[in-house]
């Protein structure tokens, strides 16, 4: 059974009349088990991952040698927003590697960001596929698509109509 609640140091509060119900349901002194996660919106998820796919479906219309998906391009966007930290590599690897550090992207998570920080991170991952990838994909069929969210997130200005009023 899932319900989702709200914990003030105490209790646990139903988010909701429906969580309320099964809240009540449960059986008094039952062993529950937790799962926390941070304020924010599923549609903002959701967006993330259909704009990964429409890109990666642009990029494999595009001259590119192999087929792109959408897990490809959620990296590079957590990578081209800087949503990533330094690692240091144990000893052992550096020496294959020839370096001592290494980059690794950060989780996009529920439990490890809320709303208004998933919400910068789309931003700048926006911006990165509109100054990095957007060159190479005019000739998609999807192009219209990933243009269509940046203008809608503000981020391009819409294109100016060719006829005049």
């Amino acid at each position: 059974m899932k319900f989702a609640a709200t914990y003030n140091g105490t209790t646990l509060q139903p988010y909701g009349f429906a969580d309320a119900v099964a809240m009540e349901a449960l059986p008094q002194a039952c062993l529950l088990a937790v799962s926390a996660v941070k304020p924010r919106s599923g549609k903002q998820h959701r967006l993330w991952w259909g704009f990964a796919a429409l890109v990666a479906k642009a990029m494999n219309d595009g001259p590119h040698p192999y087929d792109t998906t959408p897990d490809d391009v959620d990296y590079w966007m957590r990578l081209g927003s800087g949503h990533c930290q330094p690692t240091r590599i144990p000893k052992s690897l550096a020496k294959n590697f020839g370096v001592e550090k290494a980059i690794r992207v950060k989780s996009i998570a529920f439990n490890k960001m809320g709303g208004d920080e998933f919400g910068r991170l789309l931003n700048k991952a926006f911006i990165f596929v509109r100054d990095e990838y957007c060159q190479w994909l005019p000739d998609s069929e999807h192009f219209t698509e990933i243009q269509n969210i940046l203008q809608e997130s503000q981020l391009v200005k819409p294109a100016k109509s060719k006829t005049k009023p």
